[in-house]
């Protein structure tokens, strides 16, 4: 009954009387009463365009075609979208705060001063006139009371832009445009920082400009804030615009891509990070907006995002505050990473090839096609022959102290010098090494090699600090590399080693698909670029037994897989067990020795040593004998391993030599006499005079 009242009789409008000392939920109510009956007069007159009521047209907030529905049923403005992201309905205090970015107080007060003026009577949704100032005008006027000079709150950033547009009060006044450069509106930055629209803005779509779209037509870089924009402005080559927040990120670059449909888009998103035990307000945990908003965009049109790389709330302008220019600069290209287009189902469902003899009358078709058995006889090229294809990506992995590094510089120099590996031809070139982890402790391996093995390695090349496969910038770098090596050695690069995956990770997520799928694709990259193989060296879990950690997006992608683990918990020796081998037969799980090699005599007298590999493969010891010695420590077990491999290598195993190699692993001979004894008790060695051999032991050459 009372809905048909209201609809019969009209309250005679008034003006909400202004009061400095009202309180902000009185104003929030008056306007909301005053403005009964009038929404579909006061909407427009706020900037903000609707369709007649009850009718569907475009959304002021999410830009939606057609998805935008005015309702207007109880007479406060109601609407509701099909778009917009949730909540996608509420009245017209909702809209107007929800169109401009701001709070529903900010909202309020706009509807208040819009109200102060006369309001036509209703009309046929047609003949509706609006009797608002264009906003183009009112920004032109604005700006007129404006003078050129430094923003205090730009100043205080560290930022230098002496030709800022400057109120009285020294507010800089930023102008809305559009790529067809219709002015829309403006964002007015106050001395401390605060932030508003000019009343009617229409920010959807429209952005603040710190460097021309046409200037650098083949990258845009869209941000968040002003601020930042002007930051990013000299950390990358490109447009750079700010879309003001993170909601309007989509549409600014939709707006790009339509307009340059082959220009490289770049989000340079604002990393709104949160602990996990942050709970939003109905007990969930909280988002990231930034990245989540950037990526989104990204993803609609096919483009790239750049994150700063922190553990707490931070845009790139904050990045630079915090680090310096030259640090954001680099981080800035480490960090991205692309989003990939998915593949629209729906429309291909809907494609219909019925006349595709018309259209391609005589055209065959550009897959690959072959006949029955042929190509059956076909080789696979190598590096390492049966162990590393050529062109392929492969990892190891292992625990720490598995030995796994060891075992990538000694291909990587067996490659190098062309020598074979247990026997196995290699394909020689020159080598990439990515010392990622190991310092000047990957040199001295390779020391201990050649001293071995007498060869030098001349064609192996360490690049001393983390590359990111991630950030095409880092693939780029990479791959000059390898061309000056190629250069410099006469050889084609045959293997690139990644040691290790974690700290070839820049700030990213080993666990979540996307990061781990950027990491994989720039992998791809960096070998279809070079021609080489790709080797990453990686960490287990927590549980080995599960394989590698981190996200399987790597697994999948992977064409060889190899598990390296110690022979015994502290055995001398690895074992190289193959998981995945994609187009071959897997090979045999075997045993490696490792040997400790002197290097040189430090100013101290202290003799300084590494481990060599040595590459004569054998099956891996079961250790039931020395497990079923009662009351034996880890150390007897160490020992025992010692001995045994020694033995089968059938090289000098003297009571002095045993103990340096338990030294080199980092035991405390301090009772080696005692756990030496107790093997030769438990009749698993036995000594003659210095000389000590493995009982009961099946050798293999």
């Amino acid at each position: 009954m009372a809905d048909t009242q209201h609809t019969q009789t009209r309250p005679k409008f008034t003006a909400p009387k202004k009061s400095s000392n009202q309180k902000p939920l009185d104003l929030i109510q008056t306007v909301k009463t005053s403005a009964m009956y009038s929404w579909q007069n006061l909407l427009p007159a706020c900037g903000i365009e609707i369709p007649a009521k009850g009718k569907h047209g475009a959304c002021p907030v999410c830009g939606g075609t057609n998805r935008f529905h005015f309702i207007d049923d109880h007479h406060h403005g109601n609407w509701h979208c099909r778009q917009c992201d949730a909540p996608n309905y509420g009245d017209g205090l909702d809209l107007v705060a929800r169109t401009n970015g701001i709070s529903i107080l900010e909202a309020a007060k706009i509807i208040a001063n819009v109200q102060a003026l006369p309001l036509p009577e209703l009309k046929p949704a047609k003949e509706i006139i609006y009797p608002t100032q264009p906003i183009a005008e009112r920004v032109a006027a604005l700006m007129a009371q404006t003078v050129t000079g430094q923003s205090p709150y730009l100043t205080a950033k560290g930022l230098h832009c002496p030709n800022q547009r400057l109120l009285p009060d020294n507010s800089a006044v930023l102008a809305l445009t559009t790529l067809d450069k219709k002015v829309t509106g403006a964002q007015i930055i106050k001395p401390n920082g605060e932030k508003k629209l000019l009343s009617g803005s229409q920010k959807k779509g429209a952005f603040i400009a710190v460097s021309a779209p046409e200037a650098h037509s083949d990258t845009v870089i869209i941000t968040e804030g002003y601020a930042t924009a002007l930051t990013v402005n000299q950390l990358y080559q490109g447009s750079v615009l700010a879309a003001l927040d993170a909601g309007n990120l989509f549409s600014v670059a939709n707006a790009v891509r339509e307009r340059w449909p082959d220009v490289k888009i770049i989000i340079a998103a604002d990393n709104d990070w949160h602990r996990s035990d942050e709970l939003d307000k109905n007990g969930k945990p909280k988002v990231n907006v930034g990245k989540i908003s950037a990526e989104k965009a990204a993803l609609a049109v096919n483009g790239w995002v750049t994150l700063p790389p922190t553990e707490h709330k931070a845009d790139w302008d904050d990045y630079r505050q915090q680090h310096g220019i030259e640090a954001a600069q680099q981080a800035f290209s480490q960090a991205l990473y692309q989003m990939r287009e998915p593949i629209n189902s729906d429309a291909i469902e809907t494609r219909r090839y019925d006349n595709v003899e018309s259209i391609y009358p005589n055209r065959k078709t550009k897959l690959p096609l072959s006949v029955g058995s042929e190509g059956f006889d076909a080789q696979l090229d190598y590096v390492v022959k049966g162990i590393i294809p050529a062109h392929s990506l492969c990892s190891i992995y292992g625990a720490s102290g598995s030995y796994k590094s060891f075992l990538a510089g000694a291909w990587g120099c067996h490659i190098a010098t062309g020598k074979a590996w247990a026997g196995k031809s290699v394909a020689q070139g020159a080598v990439l090494y990515v010392v990622g982890e190991g310092g000047i402790g990957v040199p001295r391996r390779i020391k201990a090699w050649e001293i071995v093995n007498g060869q030098t390695v001349e064609n192996m090349y360490l690049i001393n600090t983390p590359v990111f496969p991630a950030s095409p910038a880092e693939v780029h770098e990479l791959v000059i590399a390898a061309r000056q090596v190629e250069i410099e050695t006469g050889q084609p690069v045959r293997l690139i080693i990644l040691d290790t995956l974690a700290r070839c990770f820049g700030g990213a997520d080993e666990n979540d698909s996307k990061d781990m799928g950027a990491f994989v694709r720039g992998c791809d990259e960096l070998k279809a670029k070079t021609g080489a193989s790709i080797l990453v060296v990686h960490h287990s879990g927590k549980d080995e037994s599960k394989g590698a950690r981190g996200s399987s997006a790597l697994r999948a992608a992977l064409d060889v897989e190899y598990k390296i683990s110690r022979e015994g918990k502290k055995g001398g020796s690895l074992v190289i067990s193959c998981t995945k081998m994609k187009d071959a037969e897997e090979p045999d799980t075997k045993a490696y020795d490792m040997r400790v090699v002197e290097l040189f005599t430090d100013k101290d007298g202290e003799d300084i040593t590494s481990l060599a590999l040595i590459d004569r493969p054998r099956a891996p010891v079961e250790e039931e004998e020395i497990n079923q010695v009662a009351n034996k420590t880890d150390d007897h077990t160490a020992l025992w391993q010692c001995i045994r491999s020694r033995t089968a290598l059938k090289e000098p195993c003297s009571i002095a030599l045993v103990r340096d190699d338990l030294k080199s692993m980092g035991v405390n001979v301090k009772n080696f006499s005692r756990w030496l004894t107790k093997l030769e008790q438990d009749r698993l060695i036995t000594r003659h005079g210095q000389e000590l051999t493995i009982m009961n032991q099946n050798n293999e050459d």
